[in-house]
């Protein structure tokens, strides 16, 4: 059974309503229910259809949190993605590619989800879209400014907090997955080199072995390292690092500036 909100999506698809017609009856059914056939008939749109339909929908669920989480609905856009790559007509080949497309789409002023979510001091949200689906948090909008740019109090103390964990993981992933290539490329580069100086100075079988056995453990370091540091996790997580330590700086400036000009100003004189 098709409910409203899936006509609506299925009318913008056939060209016989609009993305206005969408945000209306958002805005009038505030506990409307998503699920995973709602995005399958979304992801079914034209590329840039689809991305503004999603991201209604989401935005919605950032300023109306109700029965349904930010969290659970993303999890039924990523159900209905998932499904997509066995779809005959218009499947979506690379996964996580596409979802990122939605995780950090922009709209017509350039702000993301995320930006959304710390303008509303919507914390849980931003909770759930840096630290469980890695929202890209340097993402600038039309004024240039990331959603860092724009928190305040609590919200900016979530919105960094996230921000470091969202790092972390991604230096672990970036751990992880340069481990196995360096050790199966290292080791074979070990070898050949390691087989190569025994040719060359004539080793004994003994010590053969000990020569490719550390070539081996070398080179594997060495490429483990290099891809670990050259990685888009590892760059990523850098950034973020980089751009909270620059704010954090700044709010110490100010700290500081602020202190020392009451310090000169001594204190105040009061009159009975």
């Amino acid at each position: 059974m098709i409910n409203n909100l899936d006509s609506i999506i299925l009318g913008i698809k056939d060209g016989e309503k609009a993305i206005e017609d969408l945000r209306v009856v958002l805005k009038k059914r505030k506990e409307e229910v998503i699920t995973t056939q709602t995005f399958n008939y979304a992801l079914q749109c034209p590329q840039t259809t689809k991305e503004a339909i999603v991201h209604e929908i989401l935005l919605h669920f950032i300023q109306n949190p109700g029965e349904q989480s930010l969290e659970q609905v993303i999890q039924y856009l990523d159900g209905a993605i998932q499904s997509r790559i066995y779809a005959k007509n218009n499947p979506i080949r690379n996964l996580d590619e596409e979802f990122r497309t939605h995780i950090n789409f922009k709209d017509e002023e350039g702000n993301t989800l995320l930006h959304h979510a710390v303008i509303g001091n919507k914390t849980e949200e931003i909770t759930t879209l840096l630290v469980t689906y890695s929202a890209n948090p340097l993402i600038q909008n039309a004024d240039n400014k990331i959603p860092l740019d724009l928190a305040q109090g609590e919200t900016k103390e979530v919105l960094i907090k996230s921000m470091k964990k969202q790092a972390n993981t991604k230096k672990e992933s970036a751990m992880v997955g340069s481990l196995v290539p360096g050790v199966i490329i290292g080791g074979f580069l070990g070898v050949v080199l390691g087989a190569g100086v025994c040719v060359a100075v004539s080793l004994s079988g003994g010590m053969i072995l000990g020569v490719m056995i550390a070539s081996s453990l070398v080179a594997s370091i060495a490429i483990g390292l290099a891809m670990y540091f050259l990685s888009q996790d590892y760059e990523q997580a850098k950034a973020i690092e980089k751009t909270i330590s620059t704010v954090s700086s700044e709010i110490s400036v100010d700290d500081t500036t602020a202190a020392n000009k009451n310090n000169k100003e001594g204190p105040q004189l009061t009159y009975s």
